[in-house]
């Protein structure tokens, strides 16, 4: 669960001994990789890491979510990538089906609040206040979330027919399958048919 939290808040916020653990992790995974013959740029465009970034787009919706319909910026126990997570590292085809469950809910929030947009900052004055910016760190939590819901469509038409299925997944996807999960959804500017307005992958670039 921490990590699913840790992939939706950033990993800057993690304590530091768990965040050093981390990227110790993501490290070692990449290197594993390296010397199985596998390139950033090959594992990226591959379907095991496109599904773990699905899932971190499904958390980043879920967080959204929670965020205006719960009105709060804390985040629920169990992100609903982050459920699926476990099953995707051995049966794809089920894991998404599980999430597709969940899906209408989340999806269907998204729908209906596609035009929310981030308030814009003063300029000038004084620091905000402590109750300004979490309020702006909420609004940027529904704003991605509404951005994650697109992208997660977009990745869900790529991965569609591709998935592996159980008994078919080894070690190498599962790697994958992690660094994809732990790289976040993806940003704007990497699937063409994504809305980008107003989307701030990350809450400190104001």
């Amino acid at each position: 669960d921490g990590v699913g939290h840790a992939a939706v808040r950033g990993f800057d916020n993690l304590k530091e001994f768990d965040r050093r653990e981390a990227l110790n992790t993501i490290t070692l995974l990449g290197l594993l990789l390296h010397r199985l013959g596998r390139t950033r740029e090959e594992y990226m465009e591959d379907v095991a890491y496109k599904l773990g970034r699905l899932l971190a787009a499904a958390d980043a919706l879920h967080a959204g979510y929670n965020a205006m319909e719960r009105g709060g910026s804390a985040l629920p126990p169990r992100l609903i990538g982050n459920a699926a997570l476990p099953l995707a590292q051995a049966d794809p085809p089920r894991a998404l089906e599980m999430l597709g469950r969940r899906w209408g809910v989340y999806a269907g929030w998204a729908k209906r609040n596609a035009g929310f947009r981030v308030p814009e900052s003063k300029a000038g004055g004084s620091e905000p206040d402590e109750k300004t910016r979490q309020e702006r760190a909420r609004a940027w939590q529904i704003r991605n979330g509404i951005s994650a819901a697109l992208r997660a469509a977009d990745l869900a038409k790529e991965l569609h027919g591709r998935l592996p299925a159980r008994g078919e997944v080894d070690d190498r996807f599962r790697a994958e399958l992690f660094l994809g999960y732990v790289a976040g959804p993806p940003r704007s500017d990497e699937i063409g048919s994504s809305d980008g307005s107003n989307a701030n992958p990350k809450q400190g670039d104001e």
